[in-house]
């Protein structure tokens, strides 16, 4: 019998289950130019973490860099919900 790996790895897949990603509650409590240069930020791999790590502290903004490096490699609760 043949199996087809790809459906046995979905299939096997459980819902995360947990706290909203902290990205996800900072993206939407910005206004819409912040929102967007955010946004555009986490999607260019020329902007490092790091980076966008300084850019929300200075603005006041508290998340951990693991934070948004796992975001940015799809590995939060936001990936799984979509």
């Amino acid at each position: 019998m043949t199996s087809n790996l790809s459906t046995h790895l979905r299939d096997q897949r459980r819902p995360r289950k947990g706290p909203p990603c902290s990205i996800s509650l900072i993206v939407a409590a910005l206004g819409d130019d912040d929102r967007r240069a955010l946004l555009d930020a986490l999607d260019d791999p020329s902007v490092s973490s790091s980076t966008i790590w300084r850019a929300l502290r200075a603005n006041g903004i508290e998340v951990a860099l693991t934070t948004i490096q796992r975001h940015r490699r799809k590995e939060c609760l936001c990936d799984s919900l979509r």
